[in-house]
C-alpha cells in the first residue's frame, strides 16, 4: 500500500478513504465519499447487504430492470419480489468452477512456480495494515470483547532466507504486542508445502490440519471454555 504506483487491493471500501493517504488508493472523490458515508450511516451498510444478497449486487432498479442476457432480451426480475421468492435464497454454495477439489486453482503453490521468492516487507512501525489491525484489537477490547489472534502461519517454504528472516522479525513484533496488551495468541506451525495454495492460503488438506492443530492447542481451548 505504500507504492506510488496504483494498485488493486481486497476490500478498498474498509481503508481510510481520506486520512491518513494510502499512496498506492486512486479512487475518486465521489467513490472515496460513498464509502465513508456507508461507514458511518448503518442503514447504507444494510443496503449493501441486501444488494449483496438478493439482487446480485445490483442497486434495485438496475435489478428490476437487467436483462437475460439473450437476444431478444426478457426481462425477468421486472415482476418478480428479491426476498421470500421461491428459488432466491439467503445463501448458497457457490458452484464456480474456479472453487473446490476439482478447480484448476486447486493446486500446490511448487506447482506452479517452485523456486523461492525474495519478498518485500515494510516495518512493523510503518505497516498501515499493522497500525489498523492495532486500533481494531484496543477498539475490541475496548467493549469488553475477548480475543484470540491467531498469527499465520505463512507459507516459508516459498520464502528465502532473507524474506524469511523479515518475516519471523515482524512476527516476533506482532506477538510482543499482543503479550503486552493482554491480548492470547496462538502460533501454529508451518503447514507442509504441498499444502499451501500461495504465500499465505492453504488448501483444503491444510485448513483441515490447521482447525485441528487449533482445537487442540491450549490457549485455543481454554479462550473457548473447554
Amino acid at each position: 500500500m505504500q507504492l506510488a504506483k496504483e494498485q488493486v487491493f481486497n476490500h478498498p471500501a474498509l481503508v481510510p478513504q481520506f486520512t491518513p493517504r494510502i499512496p498506492c488508493y486512486r479512487a475518486d472523490t465521489d467513490t472515496r465519499l460513498g464509502r465513508a458515508l456507508e461507514r458511518w450511516l448503518e442503514p447504507l451498510s444494510w443496503v449493501r447487504h441486501l444488494q449483496q444478497t438478493y439482487f446480485g449486487q445490483k442497486s434495485a432498479p438496475e435489478w428490476t430492470l437487467a436483462d437475460d442476457g439473450k437476444f431478444p432480451p426478457t426481462y425477468p426480475n421486472t415482476y418478480r419480489l428479491p426476498v421470500g421468492v421461491r428459488g432466491v435464497s439467503l445463501s448458497a454454495e457457490s458452484s464456480s468452477v474456479k472453487r473446490g477439489l476439482a478447480s484448476e486453482r486447486h493446486k500446490p503453490w511448487s506447482s506452479k512456480s517452485p523456486r523461492q521468492v525474495n519478498m518485500e516487507w515494510v516495518t512493523p512501525e510503518s505497516s498501515m495494515q499493522w497500525l489498523g489491525f492495532r486500533r481494531l484489537a484496543e477498539r475490541l477490547q475496548g467493549r469488553g470483547s475477548d480475543l484470540i489472534v491467531v498469527v499465520g502461519p505463512l507459507n516459508e517454504h516459498m520464502m528465502n532466507d532473507a524474506t524469511r528472516g523479515k518475516h519471523h522479525d515482524f512476527r516476533a513484533a506482532v506477538t510482543a504486542w499482543l503479550s503486552s496488551e493482554g491480548i492470547r495468541f496462538v502460533v501454529p506451525e508451518v503447514l507442509p508445502s504441498d499444502e499451501y495454495a500461495d504465500a499465505s492460503h492453504p488448501l483444503t488438506q491444510g485448513y483441515e490440519r490447521l482447525a485441528k492443530r487449533l482445537a487442540t492447542d491450549p490457549v485455543f481451548k481454554t479462550w473457548v471454555g473447554q
